[in-house]
């Protein structure tokens, strides 16, 4: 299809058949008034006294400039401040040149003379008066004073339908105003709660930069799912009932190109929406503005293109003065996106004066009280907030005047980045719950995790902590023992061995494991030592790395008795790009128990759910003699297992630890095997933000192989752990020599029950982390 190529055709191909009509009325009126001046102009004689007189008024200007400016200059020390001053400069001229030409038509209009009438009949009067408009500087207007002048709130997503007013909601003017054109403020970070404002005052921004000062705009949510509720509840309503904003962006276009789901063109700019967990939402698209809503629900990394925050970043590198807003409420420590954003900015909380003191003060969960009887009872009957200060009793409706008196504060100025973070305490009577219902809220959510968690995220905007957090990199370094790596400690008297396939390397984790009985007195459970972590280095797809594992796990493991171990079985992790490398050196035989296997995506109640599961068939389906099998691995459980003993293990004296390692481990294994947090609302465990966890899966896969049939470390019984303990660690002889290996005895035939468990995997006796 051909392009329009007249000005009719090009105004129906955007616009709505009104409006096409009216912008064609005024482009007539402009086209004519440009022939009418452009003829006034044409006659020298009759505009060169206006002219010559323009010409005088603007060189006193610049000679001034000349005079103040590069002194001026060199005083400021930022970019920002520069680039602030030059368009105080800039507005500053255009606003003399507007005076001077209003004031120069007046005194022609006004004077007497054959001279003046002529110049006043051939248009001059009326030049200088277009001219005086034109140059006049488009006012200084902030994001609330555009808000409170043109913003209506829709039913459809607002308690209170009807004209935006900023001073209903103090907080927000700050945040509103650093996002405007004049502020130097480039990066904005609000931690929130849930129903505050925060998305009202973004879209008050939106529709600022639409209407005020138009350029490119991008809105990323966390999928295009989110995109597409956004646009419904929160955009269409301020594109269709805000008249200001309806004149200039007719959003019932859906036919239009111009207009879809994916972006909104408006006079002088457009408006990107986009799903954030996909790599080509990022590409190709340049915006002065960019904003990330719901920041928390983004993944960790977007596809191998990386974080969200910096290839949002990277959208508007190419403005100088671009700004960049980060918007959500907490979710996960150490796996949230707002929280490591806030943390980098200059931490600003609202400060409110106390209504009787006048102590300014932030408002923090811990100082709201509620009768002691409603912890009994269940059911909170009043709420009250006690200033720290001074003890004075705050009821709530002396809210309104505190937060019409409140300041933001910031804990660290001199960070460029501004940072706000907000609770559910603020929230403005009937704009939000009431302490009372937050209170009731609290004492609900006291016996599910699940509840509590959503409390902690949406109403006090904190992140949530497991119990895991309390265990640090540098207490498990702490808790080391003496022996060394590949040294097999007294009480271990079985290995496994997990391993994870990464592009250009295997990491590789031996894992031993003995019984509890005998080792701090405890009567049952197990220990497990870290007696290896090792890297070889190499693409999977090269048999010269599976040679060097082989070796690695056939390689035997001598005791203090000088006994040898061998690794009994090992899982190798077959998710990522080796799935077929993996899987073949299974079925090769080259090592003991060798098994493929993968993560489950769902959760499990066993760390083993079941048997191998054919992954070689034929056309028919048939399972092929000999092909690979792949294993389902409960990681949920196994990373569960591990944690709740971490935990428990800082509480107990070093011979009752029930995880332990050895001393030549690095910090970064540590921080590996803490690498993730517990999820209650998901019901699993979340990498954390940076993190890599090998070290904590290859742990999890090892754990996993020492479940195998034929293994069985959690089945075991005092009698089995004794008679394998009377081989590899027999009693020394009375000149204190260790006895001569002697043979193992002939393996008893398996009972029917182990067969079957054979079959079906087995049972764990993993436990619950919660």
């Amino acid at each position: 299809m051909n392009a329009p190529e007249t000005l009719d055709e090009r105004l129906a191909a955007r616009f709505s058949v009104d409006r096409a009509k009216k912008l064609r009325a005024e482009a007539e009126e402009a086209r004519a008034g440009a022939e009418a001046l452009a003829r006034e102009l044409a006659d020298a004689d009759k505009s060169e006294a206006a002219m010559r007189a323009m010409r005088a008024c603007i060189g006193e200007m610049v000679q001034a400039w000349r005079v103040s400016l590069p002194a001026e200059m060199a005083a400021l020390e930022s970019q920002d401040a520069i680039h602030a001053r030059l368009a105080a400069v800039v507005h500053e001229g255009l606003a003399y040149v507007s005076a001077q030409a209003h004031e120069m038509a007046r005194a022609m209009a006004g004077e007497p003379g054959s001279a003046v009438d002529a110049l006043v009949a051939h248009g001059g009067v009326a030049y200088l008066e277009r001219l005086a408009r034109s140059a006049a500087p488009r006012p200084h207007l902030t994001v609330s004073t555009w808000a409170d002048q043109y913003r209506w709130l829709s039913q459809k997503g607002s308690a209170e339908p009807g004209k935006w007013k900023t001073e209903r909601n103090p907080m927000l003017r700050e945040i509103m105003d650093c996002l405007s054109v004049q502020s130097d403020v480039r990066r904005i970070v609000v931690m929130k709660p849930a129903q505050v404002g925060v998305t009202e005052a973004c879209l008050n921004w939106i529709g600022y930069v639409m209407q005020h000062a138009p350029a490119p705009i991008m809105v990323l949510l966390p999928t295009l799912e989110n995109r597409d509720k956004w646009i419904g509840q929160k955009l269409n309503p301020l594109l269709l009932e805000t008249p200001i904003i309806a004149e200039l962006f007719d959003a019932k276009r859906e036919r239009d190109a111009s207009n879809s789901r994916d972006n909104k063109d408006f006079p002088g700019g457009v408006l990107f929406l986009a799903g954030g967990n996909s790599p080509n939402s990022y590409a190709q698209v340049s915006a002065r503005y960019v904003i990330l809503d719901d920041a928390d629900r983004f993944p960790e990394e977007v596809g191998a293109e990386g974080h969200p925050v910096a290839l949002a970043r990277n959208r508007c590198k190419a403005f100088p003065r671009y700004k960049m807003l980060l918007i959500s409420t907490p979710t996960i420590k150490e796996a949230s996106h707002i929280e490591a954003e806030y943390d980098k900015s200059d931490q600003r909380r609202y400060h409110v004066p106390c209504p009787h003191c006048g102590e300014f003060q932030v408002l923090e969960w811990k100082h709201l009280k509620w009768p002691d009887h409603c912890v009994t009872s269940g059911t909170v009957t009043n709420a009250w907030y006690v200033c720290p200060a001074n003890g004075c009793v705050i009821e709530e409706h002396h809210k309104p005047e505190m937060l019409a008196r409140g300041r933001w504060v910031a804990a660290r100025p001199e960070v460029k980045t501004r940072g706000y973070h907000i609770n559910g305490l603020y929230a403005p009577i009937g704009l939000g719950k009431t302490w009372l219902e937050l209170a009731q809220e609290w004492l609900d959510a006291q016996k599910d995790p699940v509840a509590l968690k959503t409390f902690i995220n949406t109403e006090l905007a904190e992140t949530w902590e497991d119990r895991s957090h309390a265990v640090k990199p540098k207490h498990l370094s702490e808790r080391a023992g003496p022996q060394k790596a590949r040294e097999i400690p007294l009480g271990c008297l079985l290995l496994t061995c997990g391993v994870d396939t990464q592009d250009d390397r295997l990491e590789v984790h031996v894992l031993g494991h003995g019984p509890m009985l005998g080792h701090g007195g405890a009567e049952r459970g197990l220990i497990h030592w870290t007696i290896d972590y090792l890297v070889i280095p190499g693409n999977p797809a090269h048999d010269a790395v599976w040679e060097t594992l082989a070796q690695v796990l056939n390689r035997p493991y001598v005791n203090a008795r000088g006994r040898e171990l061998l690794i009994e079985a090992t899982a190798i992790d077959e998710g990522g790009h080796h799935t077929d490398d993996v899987r073949w050196f299974a079925t090769q035989n080259k090592a003991k128990r060798t098994m493929a296997v993968k993560g489950m995506n769902r959760a499990s109640r066993t760390i083993m759910p079941g048997g191998p599961k054919p992954t070689d068939i034929n056309r028919l389906g048939k399972k092929l003699t000999g092909g690979a099998r792949t294993w389902d691995v409960g990681t949920d459980v196994a990373k569960s297992y591990l944690m709740k003993n971490l935990v428990a293990d800082g509480e107990l004296a070093a011979e009752a630890q029930r995880v332990r390692f050895h001393a030549e481990l690095e910090d970064t294994f540590y921080a590996g095997l803490l690498a993730e947090t517990f999820d209650p609302s998901r019901n699993r465990w979340v990498k954390k933000a940076g993190r890599r966890n090998e070290p904590l899966d290859t742990w999890g896969y090892a754990w996993f192989a020492a479940h195998h049939p034929q293994v069985a470390v959690a089945r075991k019984t005092r009698k089995e752990w004794a008679a394998l303990a009377a081989i590899l660690e027999p009693a020394l002889q009375e000149d204190g020599t260790v006895p001569a290996v002697v043979a193992k005895p002939k393996a008893e035939p398996a009972k029917k029950s182990e067969k079957r468990g054979a079959q079906q995997g087995g049972r764990g006796g993993d436990g619950g982390f919660y």
